[in-house]
């Protein structure tokens, strides 16, 4: 029987690391990034016909090349329909007896698979929110400190905070630091080991033979994440960013610095520039606006699965 476990974090929080270091483990296997449950959670499939089957194989296939999920080998569909546990368990490779999966955004979705899989663990893993900027900086805006890198930043951040904070039963999900995670590794490793239901090997504290994005088209920002666990990245936005920039991000970021449990420096006044930028963040996270892009991503994986289904009707 499988003993399943989630990881659930913010992206570009060291999930990736985390990921490697528990797949050192001779009895533990971690698959990256197959973004299966977060277009099962959006569709809220609870059962899965020979027909979505087809589907969930189809938009895994898609992804490897950016994900090197080399650890799914999807069978031959059933005839019956499946639940989404005996899907997952189906399409892996995988021996072990422990099955973790690691997509960002299973967060968003912790409800869904916490019903599908009654009893896997969970695993939150924090990160500094500057340290998050500070990677979204350098992937995605090209190292440009606009208002743009600043708005777009802060309102991803501040989204998966509120996701986190309207969890219910925190108590069941095991929170790690990640800058504690590096600095005090085989103390955290064990905590990690112990919720999951496994023992601490001490080859999780090595160098990872292999990197899950390897031959990927994102390997080039995992770089590292195969090492042995550091803390060379832990305080890097203090390199990256200027003082002021530390400060005016500070300031957009004060209620999740201070709910993630991260100390916060005394605040600017802010002036009229980031005003402006915290009026249009508050405007980005209103209600309405949530709900419009929930039901934007519900209608776009409706419109994909749709084209799937005629593109299966048009080879008849």
């Amino acid at each position: 029987m499988k003993n399943y476990f989630f990881i659930l974090s913010f992206s570009r929080s060291g999930s990736t690391t985390l990921g490697q270091k528990l797949n050192n483990h001779s009895d533990v296997e971690v698959i990256n990034e197959s973004w299966m449950f977060p277009l099962l959670g959006t569709l809220k499939w609870r059962k899965i016909t020979p027909l979505r089957q087809k589907y969930i194989f189809n938009q895994i296939e898609k992804n490897r090349e950016n994900n090197n999920s080399n650890k799914f080998n999807p069978k031959n569909v059933e005839s019956f329909s499946v639940s989404v546990r005996y899907l997952f368990e189906n399409i892996t490779n995988s021996k072990a007896s422990f099955l973790g999966e690691k997509t960002p955004t299973n967060l968003f979705f912790y409800g869904y698979l916490k019903r599908r899989f009654k009893t896997a663990k969970f695993i939150f893993l924090k990160r500094h929110p500057l340290a998050i900027c500070s990677s979204y900086y350098s992937r995605w805006h090209s190292s440009s400190y606009s208002d743009k890198f600043i708005t777009e930043t802060v309102n991803v951040i501040k989204a998966y905070n509120e996701r986190f904070e309207a969890i219910n039963d925190k108590e069941n999900i095991l929170q790690v630091k990640y800058e504690e995670l590096v600095s005090e590794s085989k103390i955290w490793l064990t905590k990690i080991a112990q919720h999951i239901g496994f023992e601490f090997e001490e080859k999780m504290l090595d160098e990872s033979d292999e990197k899950l994005f390897k031959n990927s088209e994102s390997e080039k920002y995992h770089q590292d994440s195969h090492k042995s666990l550091n803390d060379f990245h832990v305080d890097k936005y203090k390199k990256v960013f200027t003082p002021n920039q530390i400060q005016e991000l500070s300031y957009l970021l004060r209620h999740e610095i201070k709910s993630l449990g991260y100390p916060l420096d005394d605040l600017i006044t802010p002036n009229n520039r980031i005003k402006k930028l915290e009026k249009k963040i508050i405007q980005k996270r209103s209600l309405k606006r949530i709900y419009l892009r929930r039901k934007t991503s519900l209608v776009k994986a409706k419109l994909s699965y749709l084209k799937f289904i005629l593109k299966q009707l048009l080879r008849l």
